[in-house]
């Protein structure tokens, strides 16, 4: 044979029986592969903004909420273009305070008399579109923009957060604690989603010595700070599609109580008078010692609000709709002491300043008498809205909104000013 040849073959019997023992091995550790199975990536889409609308949306997310260091939905907002926060209020392009209205599934929620935004819980938003520019039919017309807040759904198995945040009196007192919790219920695949919050700020002034703090945990003075927020929020719903049905209940309660350095006097005085025992008998003049805390005596601001919403959706490939209604109630007092009754300040002790005293004194703070100041006012409304689109298209479609709103006007309000 010719050499030539046989180098050929055993190169050839060579290379098979190397690729026998490769697949020999391939095989050895196939049985020794051990299968895992990884939990899945879940990939949901929202509803994407009409890329054909003139509309301008900024959105914060969820992730920002949690990410940023804001303890309110104002604040977050006021870190977009065009927008500008003071204090609760927000200015969108340069518009005033109220003119930026608040929608949750298609109703208006700002306060009727007003117009003031309302506030929620931080921990209770999903997301938040503020819209400006052209408006699609679904949104209510507002000249600076709308505000659109999702709230956050039942989640299938129970689940919680919370959250606190402090000066630890470092400069200033203040303290914000939220929590929110979830959970489903054993109802019809029902579940139930809330959050509470609570901010305290002093506002870098002196802690005033007025009612409603307690001493508590060894002395230490508990309650109500200059600017008090206090809010909570509820919400029903599937937890299979939240988006069908769901109730939600929002309350606030803000409490303010301004510093002013005359109305500081905490202490007793002595106030001198003319004593006379009878009518013949001869006056002497007498003095007596009287406990006077002024900042009881000046007018504080108390303001609750209750809202109520349900709302039915129905998503289709060719037609979407939507029915909502709620129930805004509102009540605001200001009164010295937040005393509900405006005949305990209808009298002829007014406030007395210390030039006006005898023996007199600091013609700067006062030493008696109450703010002549009284006003209370309640609202209501009523609102009922229906939207619906028809997909005719990719190009197409038709969008339809009506609805309905009742106002009950200011009742029971009462005024005093101001007279020396």
């Amino acid at each position: 044979m010719h050499p030539f040849l046989v180098v050929l073959l055993a190169a050839a019997s060579f290379d098979s029986s190397a690729t026998r023992a490769d697949s020999v091995r391939a095989s050895v550790r196939d049985t020794t592969r051990e299968a895992r199975r990884f939990p899945p990536v879940e990939v949901s889409a929202g509803r994407v903004h009409d890329m054909r609308s003139s509309a301008t949306v900024h959105t914060v997310s969820a992730d920002a909420l949690r990410d940023l260091p804001v303890t309110s939905l104002t604040q977050a907002l006021a870190l977009q273009r065009g927008v500008v926060a003071v204090g609760e209020d927000l200015h969108v392009r340069g518009g005033r305070a109220g003119e930026t209205q608040v929608t949750l599934a298609g109703l208006t929620l700002n306060e009727p008399l007003r117009d003031r935004a309302p506030e929620f819980p931080l921990l209770a938003v999903e997301r938040a579109d503020l819209l400006a520019g052209g408006l699609d039919a679904e949104y209510t017309g507002a000249l600076a923009g709308v505000l659109d807040v999702h709230t956050i759904n039942p989640g299938e198995h129970p689940s919680g957060a919370l959250r606190w945040l402090s000066t630890g009196r470092m400069g200033t007192a203040y303290d914000w604690l939220g929590g929110r919790a979830s959970t489903p219920l054993e109802i019809a695949g029902l579940g139930i989603a809330g959050a509470a919050e609570m901010r305290l700020d002093d506002q870098f002034l002196p802690q005033r010595p007025s009612r409603g703090r307690e001493e508590l945990f060894g002395g230490r003075s508990v309650g109500w700070r200059n600017d008090n927020h206090v809010l909570g929020w509820a919400k029903l719903a599937p937890v299979a599609s939240p988006q069908s049905f769901s109730i939600e209940a929002m309350g606030s309660r803000v409490v303010t109580m301004p510093y002013d350095p005359m109305i500081t006097w905490n202490d007793s005085l002595i106030v001198y008078f003319l004593n006379q025992p009878c009518e013949l008998c001869p006056g002497f003049l007498d003095s007596t010692t009287v406990f006077y805390r002024a900042p009881d005596h000046q007018p504080m601001t108390e303001t609750r609000r209750l809202t109520t919403l349900a709302q039915v959706t129905r998503l289709e490939s060719s037609a979407q709709w939507r029915l909502a209604v709620s129930w805004q109630h509102a009540t605001e007092l200001t009164s010295p002491g937040l005393v509900r009754d405006p005949q305990d300040i209808n009298n002829a002790d007014k406030v007395r300043f210390g030039d006006t005293m005898d023996p007199e004194r600091d013609a700067f703070r006062a030493y008696a008498g109450v703010w002549p100041y009284f006003k209370r006012t309640r609202t209501d409304r009523v609102q009922a809205a229906f939207s619906g689109s028809i997909v005719q298209s990719i190009r197409s479609r038709w969008s339809l909104v009506s609805g309905r709103r009742t106002r009950c006007m200011p009742t029971g309000a009462a005024r005093r000013r101001p007279a020396w």
